[in-house]
């Protein structure tokens, strides 16, 4: 089952909220998937910097809406970034959490076709942004930039092969267990934690969260995890990757 969402987030509503009110760069934080910082050279790294703009962008806000034909490019200096795709019915499907250091919003600067999900800011959202002009000339003038994005797009790409593959072989089980562990973060105590609420990660995999609810107590039953407010701890991430090379429920 699907969240249903109110009409002022269906593509073409109006205009984002867009807030900039920050000033100067921020410190970079490197360690995510999708940094791009992590594949560019100091030099590179610092003629993006200076070819962006800094922009604050607060909680719940809209960066962009699906469809929108995006002119911008997004690197995150801190907050988080909510992807989901809204269905015409109201139905939404989330894509995935970006985190300091990830960046989006790239396809349309290069094929000029519309955002397939909308972004919305998860906590006060800073921002690096890069307009088409910025874009187009750091392409042209630094090739590292150039092969820095075509490694993040082929990261991108086997990501959603990925979920793609698994949500046509895979069971519901394997496939939560499998984002349980691609999605946890080092909590308090350095154990593993889940901060996405059962409702959204039910909106990962289209299932009721009752669904999802019964599924996380079954791990919690076999001590794979364990489930406080808020948080999924993970007690056992080799029984959870056990859990997801298991065949089909």
């Amino acid at each position: 089952m699907f969240r249903m969402r109110s009409p002022g987030l269906h593509a073409g509503s109006g205009a984002p909220e867009r807030i900039a009110v920050s000033t100067g760069a921020e410190p970079i934080q490197p360690e995510s998937r999708f940094n791009l910082f992590s594949l560019l050279p100091a030099q590179t790294r610092a003629a993006f910097i200076a070819a962006s703009r800094p922009r604050t962008v607060l909680d719940g806000s809209i960066v962009y809406h699906q469809d929108d034909v995006g002119g911008e490019m997004y690197h995150i200096i801190s907050g988080e970034v909510r992807l989901f795709f809204l269905h015409p019915d109201g139905r939404e499907l989330v894509f995935t959490t970006f985190e300091p250091g990830d960046c989006f919003g790239i396809s349309s600067l290069i094929d000029g076709a519309p955002l397939p999900h909308t972004a919305e800011a998860r906590g006060r959202l800073k921002l690096h942004v890069v307009t088409r002009s910025a874009f187009d000339k750091l392409r042209a003038d630094h090739r590292p930039f150039e092969d820095a994005l075509l490694q993040l797009l082929c990261r991108h790409m086997r990501v959603l092969s990925t979920y793609v593959t698994d949500a046509t072989l895979d069971g519901l089980s394997q496939r939560l267990a499998r984002r349980l562990l691609d999605v946890a973060r080092p909590g308090d105590d350095d154990t593993p934690a889940v901060r996405h609420s059962q409702a959204e990660l039910s909106l990962m995999f289209g299932v009721s969260r009752q669904t999802i609810n019964k599924l996380l107590q079954q791990f919690e039953h076999d001590g794979l995890v364990r489930l406080s407010y808020g948080a999924v701890q993970l007690k056992d991430p080799p029984g959870l990757r056990r859990r997801a090379a298991a065949g089909p429920d």
